[in-house]
């Protein structure tokens, strides 16, 4: 089978001899080119175009009306996809914050976050960042680039940049150019301080090793002491009494040890979680959904409770009366 490379610019050209000049013409698979028979006395050719922006191994067979004879031929279509750009932040694609009247993205972020822009498409020989302007020392670039040369590529194959920001700015934009100068929209960053958390709670989390974690479930291992922040794998806690030992799976009942508690990602706030934990001075509440009842009984020394949700969680209903969770005459 004969063989033609195909490009965006360049149609594939063969030589046609001794058909009729009347001709079908099919393509495995379609919509990708386009083919034309032209012929002159006893010879001609055959034309074909790249109609898309897809790219890859068409075969196109030309059959002769008259005779019934066939050819084909492999066009390997070659096409430039046009250079994007695709914005991650935590592991996450994330969206402009703005666009404004020049199509241009903007992206709200904060002191210390880490932007990382994936470069698709264009001429796919090379790619150079450009900054465009605003205050450049606002911004570092920490990965994928050597000098203004992206020379990093990620698991997929793709080219990529790494924008740390430093510094609070009202305005950073810049561009990523390929080799033959084409470049996508301008793209910028707005950064804003970063808030700073002067919450009594711990920053590391509590070693799961002192829990006895079931699944998604803690229940009680050892005696805790100090600010404790549940691991993040947990999202409920144990308050039932085991039926062999007679003893509670409440981490903190009881417990006159511990100062602060983050929940962190647990979700139920069963009841009589901090039961008589008299050195507790504040919680902190951040993806509960449900509050039980007598949640701080004997907390003598509880002040504050931090809510982070930004829906109310609900109070749980026992014998048809919602329970009082926060009756505490410290907090």
């Amino acid at each position: 089978m004969t063989n033609v490379e195909v490009t965006e610019d360049t149609p594939g050209e063969l030589t046609l001899k001794d058909g009729s000049g009347q001709y079908d013409i099919t393509y495995a698979p379609e919509g990708i080119v386009t083919a034309d028979a032209q012929t002159f006395g006893d010879s001609g050719f055959l034309s074909i175009t790249a109609i898309g922006t897809t790219g890859g191994q068409v075969v196109v067979t030309l059959t002769d009306r008259i005779s019934g004879d066939t050819a084909q031929v492999t066009a390997n279509v070659k096409v430039k996809i046009p250079l994007s750009f695709t914005y991650m932040k935590g592991g996450q694609n994330i969206e402009p914050s703005e666009v404004d009247g020049d199509q241009t993205p903007w992206f709200h972020t904060k002191v210390g976050d880490i932007v990382k822009i994936i470069v698709k498409g264009g001429s796919e020989s090379g790619y150079k960042i450009i900054m465009e302007g605003g205050e450049t020392s606002a911004i570092e670039y920490i990965g994928g680039v050597t000098g203004k040369d992206l020379t990093t590529q990620d698991s997929d194959g793709n080219y990529y940049v790494e924008v740390k920001m430093k510094s609070v700015t009202s305005s950073v934009y810049f561009n990523i150019r390929d080799s033959e100068g084409n470049r996508a929209k301008y793209f910028g960053f707005k950064i804003e301080e970063a808030p700073v958390d002067n919450s009594p709670f711990a920053k590391v989390e509590t070693d799961a090793s002192k829990f006895k974690i079931s699944g998604n479930v803690a229940k009680k291992k050892e005696n805790l002491s100090g600010d404790i922040l549940l691991p993040a794998s947990v999202t409920k806690i144990s308050t039932a009494s085991n039926p062999i030992t007679y003893t509670n799976e409440n981490p903190f009942k009881k417990n006159t040890n511990i100062t602060t508690v983050d929940l962190n990602n647990v979700t139920v706030a069963p009841y009589k979680l901090f039961d008589r934990c008299s050195a507790l001075t504040a919680v902190a509440f951040r993806k509960v959904e449900t509050l039980e009842g007598k949640l701080f009984d004997g907390c003598k020394a509880l002040t504050d409770v931090y809510c982070y949700m930004q829906t109310p969680p609900k109070f749980h209903v026992r014998k048809g009366k919602a329970q009082e969770p926060f009756k505490n005459k410290h907090i």
